[in-house]
């Protein structure tokens, strides 16, 4: 609790002391006076070194100190860690409008709030950290553009994977690693990312797609791709695997179009 004028203070509760990269971590700011709020509490987005932060919501409320009645306004924020350091909840100042007691009129004031540091743990060493994700469920679907048992050399074949990760933002989940593979040229294309954001929860998306060029005939295999991540509520590691993709690549007549096709690709292709 950090007093700061009279007849006003504040609190901050964070949820947990210590996380994991890209773990959520509940931060509640919250402001009392013993009258009333003239205006709103609005501290909008708070900027964390090493972190990302979401505002969700506001909610009334009221506690009882000596008997004496206090209306307050509590603020919800979700925390997220992107550095493996650890990261400083700053210090606030909270501006507010509220009356003294027995008068009706607001006055500005201003309550200041302590940092707080919270630890960050490192990521687990079976875990290649530039694939680590902490979500409560991520879902995995693929999608390939043309049918796959009936190619040719020449043949484009695009793919694209689409991840939906819980209570977790896009900026956090990991870029598909595509595997090299021999007689097939990759041309990976730009990411999208979206958040989606209710009043108490945000689900991060991210969709990755290649094209795969096929440059020689006979028997080809695209290995499996596998995701991995942390569920911080039961503390398991999950995986999900998309299978390897076999190919017979028939032969073409027309390989002139390869050249064609590879300029085409290459100026299209992220780099």
């Amino acid at each position: 609790v950090c007093f700061s004028q009279k007849n006003v203070f504040s609190e901050i509760e964070i949820k947990k002391s210590s996380a994991y990269v890209g773990e959520p971590i509940e931060v509640i700011v919250s402001a009392y006076t013993s009258t009333w709020f003239t205006k709103g509490v609005d501290l909008g987005n708070i900027k964390i070194n090493g972190a990302f932060t979401v505002y969700f919501r506001s909610v009334s409320n009221s506690m009882k100190i000596d008997g004496q009645t206090y209306a307050g306004v509590r603020l919800y924020y979700h925390v997220f860690p992107y550095d493996d350091d650890d990261i400083e909840f700053p210090a606030l100042e909270i501006k507010v409008e509220t009356p003294d007691l027995g008068d009706f009129k607001g006055k500005k004031r201003t309550i200041k709030t302590l940092p707080r540091t919270i630890r960050i743990k490192p990521t687990p060493d079976a875990i290649n950290a530039d694939e680590w994700l902490v979500t409560s469920n991520l879902s995995v679907k693929e999608n390939w553009s043309t049918n796959i048992r009936r190619v040719k050399v020449g043949d484009v074949l695009e793919r694209s994977i689409n991840r939906v990760a819980a209570n977790t933002i896009s900026e956090l989940i990991p870029p598909v690693k595509w595997d090299s593979i021999a007689n097939i040229s990759l041309y990976p294309s730009r990411p999208t990312v979206e958040n989606i954001k209710t009043k108490t929860a945000i689900n991060g998306t991210r969709k990755d797609g290649i094209r795969y060029l096929l440059e020689k005939e006979g028997e080809i295999e695209i290995p499996e791709v596998v995701f991995t991540w942390w569920n911080p509520t039961d503390k398991q590691l999950y995986k999900r695997t998309l299978p390897s993709v076999k190919l017979n690549v028939l032969p073409n007549p027309d390989l002139g179009i390869l050249a064609t096709l590879q300029d085409s690709l290459s100026n299209q292709a992220i780099v």
